[in-house]
């Protein structure tokens, strides 16, 4: 009898130890539970921000194909025009040339002159025209006609010459 008090004891004992470590395990389970809530919240909300960005690269890559199709047709208006501009500088550089080598045919060269005050030019009949109170009156030129060169003086065609001859230097 003693010994099967001793054996019931002992299981009483191990029965309350049981009961102990069930409730810690207990314990334990619940925080999982809990973590479980939490990460499958965190995995919603990873999913929706996935959603997200699958449907903002699209639209970016919607985006990017439209600006490089503006792009490609833009830069093949550019080439166009650059090569009309070509064309139109080359047509320009044998055209002032023909101008300077007919030029300097048709016209002697001169030995420099000393510093002289500039040709005055006759005013215009009529009234002076006076807008600004003491702004004297403009003197017109003449208008550059090719043909009229050899009939005008020789100042005068010297002094188109140059200033044709300035601006081709300039130009190039």
């Amino acid at each position: 009898m003693i010994l099967g008090l001793i054996l019931e004891g002992l299981v009483g004992i191990l029965l309350v130890v049981t009961v102990v470590y069930c409730a810690i395990l207990d314990r334990r389970l619940r925080a999982l539970r809990d973590g479980q809530d939490g990460l499958k919240a965190i995995i919603e909300g990873l999913d929706a921000a996935t959603l997200r960005a699958q449907t903002g690269v699209a639209e970016l890559r919607v985006s990017g194909e439209a600006v490089s199709t503006k792009l490609t047709e833009q830069v093949g208006k550019a080439r166009s025009l650059a090569d009309e501009l070509e064309i139109m500088v080359e047509a320009a550089t044998r055209l002032a040339d023909r101008l300077e080598s007919g030029w300097a045919a048709t016209t002697k060269p001169e030995p420099p002159r000393a510093l002289a005050a500039p040709p005055v030019h006759a005013t215009p009949p009529g009234p002076p025209r006076t807008t600004l109170g003491s702004v004297p009156p403009v003197r017109s030129e003449p208008p550059f006609t090719p043909g009229a060169v050899a009939d005008e003086d020789d100042e005068t065609s010297n002094k188109w010459e140059d200033a044709l001859l300035k601006a081709l230097r300039e130009a190039r």
